[in-house]
């Protein structure tokens, strides 16, 4: 992937919005390969209720953080009172030059599915498939 490196440190709990238009299950079959789509569960009882941000037109530069199984960030669910967000909140603190990254998916599936990954870290999930 293209990747987001910091150009000053960034301190732990630091959060970056992950933007992007909210689209339908029915509308997700039309994105090509997936890509850059992160799941909104909107209701915990029917976990197929769910909405995805889709940030290919009005996206943020959160849309190129790359995926690692190690990562220095973390991906949350957040309820600012009128809607649901996802932030990208800093694990630790990130130095200037660092890269940011998230972990996209605990599930092997999903990494059958869509891509290989690529980290290299000692606990790489395509190590295990």
């Amino acid at each position: 992937g293209i990747g987001v490196r910091t150009l000053e440190d960034i301190p732990r709990n630091h959060f970056i919005e992950y933007v992007g238009e909210l689209i339908s299950e029915y509308d997700k079959l039309c994105v090509p390969d997936g890509r850059y789509l992160i799941e909104l569960v909107v209701n915990a009882d029917n976990p197929d209720a769910s909405v995805y941000i889709y940030p290919d037109k009005f996206g943020n530069i959160a849309k190129f953080i790359n995926h690692s199984c190690a990562p220095n960030c973390t991906a949350m669910l957040v309820n600012d009172g009128t809607a649901r967000r996802i932030a990208i909140m800093t694990r630790k603190k990130i130095k200037a030059g660092e890269e940011l990254t998230f972990k996209y998916s605990d599930s092997k599936e999903y990494f059958e599915t869509y891509f290989r990954c690529v980290c290299n870290t000692k606990n790489c999930i395509s190590n295990k498939m």
